[in-house]
Parts: structure tokens; C-alpha cells; sequence
């Protein structure tokens, strides 16, 4: 009898643990993954509310003194509860918004821990973002600092005569003035956006650190 040998099926070869590897040597997990990460603005809007609430500090004496011919009966009370109650709504809804921006995109769901960290990659800051940052952060606490007293100055000028509609205009509200103001809060938003880009930056950089292992 001729013994009829059969060929064995070809079997797929093994997969060993190797063809998991990254060219780090790390093994790469192909399962779902999550980040918290920190949008832009939180910095930004509480600077804005806290110099907000400084100029309007300021500015209520100056309200309540115009106000005691026009309305007499407002001032000093109620009109100083109404304002602390104004800020407070301001301070609460400027909390609410950025709370609100960071919570709605996060947690970020990638793929793998390779597209999480190649996405860090992509979103940190460059090395000219930072300089841009910086020159931000310098020139515009520079300007909003020597044009903090014209400002106030003006704003001093200005609301008497907006309350007071007949009100006599002050020498003092020239264009000059004027150009005083608008710089203050012009380098004050080239500040506010350069420190927080720094910090939110700063932040990312480091997530970018801790997740690729930059740091071992």
C-alpha cells in the first residue's frame, strides 16, 4: 500500500511580542485613550476682570459725586450695593465662561497613546510663539503701566460730563488724552494675552513632557 503523505496546512507564523514594538522600543497600545488639556483664556479673562474691578473701584467715588446732583436720592446708597452686585455678576459669569470652555472639548478620546502624543506635539508652543509671548508680556505691561494715570485721569474727566449732560467740557479731555486711554487698554490685551499664552503654553509643554517621557 503507498502511504499517501499529506502537506500539513501552512500555519501564520507566531506574532511575537516584538511586532508590538514602537522605534522607542515601547510597546504601543492600539486601546482608546484620554487627555484633559488646557484651552487658551482662563488667564486672560481673570487678569481682564481683575483690572476691571480695580478701575471701577476708582471710578465710584467719582460716580457717586457726580450723581449726588443728578440723583440724589441713589447715592451713596443703593448705588454702591448696586455696583458691588454688578462686579460680582461680572466675576461670576467671566468664572462660569471659562469653566464652561475648558469642560466642553475635554476629555479628547485619540486612538492609541501614539496619536495622544503626536497630537501634544502638534499643539505646544513653538519656540517662536514663546518669544512672540514674551515681547507681549513686556511691551504691554510697558505700556499699560505708564499710561495707567491717563487713563484714569481721563476717565476721571469723562464721567462727570456723561452724567452731567450740560456739564462743562474739562481742558484736561484732549486727543492727547485720548490716545493715553485707548493705549492703557490696548497694552493691557498685548499683556494679558502674552502671560496667558505663557502659562496655558507652559502648561501643554509640560503635559507634552510628562506623556512622551521627555522628562526621563
Amino acid at each position: 500500500m503507498t502511504n499517501v503523505q499529506t502537506k500539513p496546512a501552512s500555519q501564520s507564523p507566531e506574532r511575537s511580542p516584538q511586532d508590538d514594538l514602537t522605534e522607542s522600543g515601547k510597546v504601543e497600545s492600539r486601546h482608546p485613550v484620554q487627555l484633559l488639556y488646557p484651552q487658551y483664556g482662563p488667564v486672560e479673562a481673570l487678569v481682564g476682570v481683575g483690572v476691571f474691578y480695580v478701575i471701577v473701584d476708582r471710578m465710584t467715588p467719582v460716580l457717586v459725586e457726580a450723581l449726588e446732583g443728578a440723583v440724589p436720592t441713589l447715592v451713596p446708597d443703593p448705588f454702591t450695593t448696586l455696583v458691588a452686585m454688578f462686579l460680582w455678576a461680572i466675576a461670576l459669569l467671566t468664572l462660569g465662561s471659562q469653566v464652561y470652555a475648558q469642560l466642553r472639548p475635554n476629555p479628547l478620546t485619540f486612538e492609541s497613546r501614539a496619536d495622544r502624543e503626536a497630537y501634544l506635539d502638534r499643539k505646544r508652543p513653538t519656540d517662536s510663539e514663546y518669544t512672540i509671548n514674551l515681547v507681549l508680556l513686556i511691551l504691554g505691561a510697558t505700556i499699560a503701566l505708564l499710561a495707567w494715570n491717563g487713563a484714569i485721569g481721563f476717565l476721571e474727566d469723562v464721567i462727570p460730563v456723561v452724567v452731567e449732560l450740560d456739564g462743562e467740557m474739562p481742558a484736561a479731555m484732549t486727543i492727547e488724552n485720548a490716545l493715553v486711554f485707548a493705549a492703557f487698554f490696548v497694552g493691557l490685551a498685548a499683556y494679558t494675552r502674552g502671560l496667558d499664552r505663557l502659562v496655558i503654553g507652559g502648561m501643554r509643554e509640560s503635559l507634552y513632557r510628562l506623556y512622551t517621557g521627555a522628562w526621563e
